[in-house]
């Protein structure tokens, strides 16, 4: 069995012609403990203080043949001395340090791997970390070794450059940063980034605009923020798609799992709060959080097409109702007939309909397994993570597992019906008085007296007692005032001149 160790600046070429190393007896079959001597002998490594590399990586010996372990013919390993373990304090994200064992002979990802298993609020996978060494301000590359680290080295983690993962969409640039105005610190090791839309930031800028688009803005799509001349309010406001947004910008642990859950959080409200319309697909806020009033005006419709441009957004139909609307779809006729019309299926040795609908939100679920535990899935359930049973359609929490009971077929009811009967109602009786008015108008007409007609009779019932007192007062003062100079006709007049307030 052919090998190369690599020790340091020295090269052993086990069992190659030529080579004066040659051992003969080492096979594939070969016991690890085998290869352990005989490096011993060529390196004078105790075997617990040797380290056998492959690309940097130790391999162990698992009480097995040298093939068991990975090893195989022609291979070149390297071998390091565990003795000669240095100790490197690394500053993390944080700056905070910490002592780490690390060998130079090894290449630098297996010092990433030591960090990366490290606890803290800053913790970064290793594959989004960059390593400097920090007298000499240069980067640690991760497969290679690094030789030219010492004992007591300080090591600065850094976050990595989006440029290691190779977005074709995402370009180096050396311009400055559309925020912050400022240039690259290290145009070769961490260039900026120019986004699709042609604006550049820094990866810090870009990561800090990710977290507070969506913890601030509860924005459920990330957009640009850069001024851009003839946009709205003056704004870019590309979208940024990219699922990758994490890697690509180095967040933490912590910093990736705040921004999935907090956008998916956001676009879980974008759909309660948004409805599409079904003609031109334009996204429109609801009318009203009513469930019953579902009417939608789309203005994208209404300004190009012309014409109506309301729909139910529920049932997706143009609206053609009052109130309420009454499609076969929103009064459940539709998911009724498939209730009472579907195929009944086994259920644990119990026969029921195939399709149920949930029983807080009425969403219809076919059965496609054996188990009759369900979830619904709709946004009003799932929130509160709604579970029945299919069998006899109670809450799962409060189900008696094995004495369930078949629910008969279900009749879904429509809540809003007396609000349709009493439009129909109320447009039969104004229908019904148009055409008395056309054939007969007085039976139409209610026996009631007209309010202003009934107002001028109260005025004048005031006049008539008002003229009544002024004969008494001429007869009682007879000697002292006359009649033609009384302004009486003057008062009449003007109280006859009184409009009538229409509250009358």
């Amino acid at each position: 069995m052919k090998l190369r160790i690599k020790h340091s600046d020295l090269n052993y070429d086990i069992n190659h012609p030529d080579s004066p190393h040659q051992f003969p007896t080492l096979q594939p079959t070969s016991p690890w403990s085998d290869l352990n001597d005989i490096l011993f002998q060529l390196s004078e490594i105790p075997p617990d203080d040797q380290m056998v590399l492959y690309y940097g990586s130790e391999m162990r010996d698992l009480g097995s043949q040298i093939q068991n372990v990975g090893v195989h013919d022609g291979m070149v390993l390297g071998l390091a001395d565990r003795r000669r373990n240095i100790r490197v304090n690394v500053i993390l994200l944080d700056g905070t340090e910490v002592e780490v064992e690390y060998n130079n002979e090894e290449y630098v990802v297996k010092l990433k791997e030591r960090i990366e298993a490290l606890e803290g609020p800053m913790k970064l996978p290793l594959y989004r970390m960059s390593l400097f060494l920090d007298r000499e301000n240069t980067r640690l590359l991760d497969y290679q070794e690094a030789k030219q680290v010492v004992n007591g080295d300080r090591i600065r983690q850094v976050r990595a450059s989006f440029t290691v993962f190779g977005s074709e969409e995402l370009q180096e640039s050396q311009e400055m940063d559309c925020i912050t105005l400022e240039l690259p610190d290290k145009p070769n090791d961490f260039p900026h980034c120019k986004m699709p839309c042609g604006h550049v930031f820094s990866q810090d800028t870009i990561r800090d605009i990710l977290i507070r688009k969506v913890r601030d803005e509860k924005a459920y799509e990330i957009r640009c923020p850069a001024l851009k001349e003839g946009r709205t309010h003056g704004i870019c406001n590309s979208i940024w798609d990219f699922p990758e947004f994490a890697d690509y910008f180095t967040m933490t642990t912590n910093e990736e799992a705040e921004f999935n859950v907090l956008l998916q959080q956001n676009i879980h409200l974008f759909v309660l709060n948004y409805v599409q319309c079904p003609s031109c697909q334009a996204l429109i806020p609801k009318p009203s959080d009513d469930p019953k009033l579902t009417r939608t005006h789309c203005e994208k419709c209404e300004q190009t097409e012309g014409g109506k441009a309301d729909f139910c957004y529920k049932c997706g139909e143009d609206w053609k109702y009052g109130m309420v609307c009454q499609s076969d779809h929103c009064t459940f006729k539709k998911q009724n007939a498939i209730l009472q019309g579907c195929i009944e299926i086994e259920v644990e040795e119990q026969t029921v309909p195939a399709v149920r609908a949930c029983p807080n939100c009425k969403t219809l679920y076919e059965h496609m397994e054996a188990c009759k535990h369900m979830q619904c899935k709709s946004p009003q359930c799932k929130d509160k993570g709604f579970e029945y049973c299919h069998v006899c359609l109670s809450n799962w929490l409060v189900h008696a597992y094995n004495s369930c009971h078949v629910a008969p077929r279900q009749v879904l009811e429509y809540p809003y019906q007396k609000i349709i009967e009493e439009e129909k109602k109320e447009e039969e009786h104004k229908f019904g008085c148009q055409n008395a008015v056309q054939e007969d108008p007085p039976e139409c007409i209610e026996d009631q007296q007209d309010p202003e007609i009934f107002a001028i009779e109260e005025v004048l019932q005031h006049v008539e007692k008002f003229e009544k007192a002024i004969q008494q007062k001429e007869i009682s003062n007879q000697d002292n005032v006359s009649i033609d100079e009384t302004d009486y006709n003057e008062h009449y007049e003007y109280v006859i001149g009184i409009g009538i307030c229409s509250i009358f």
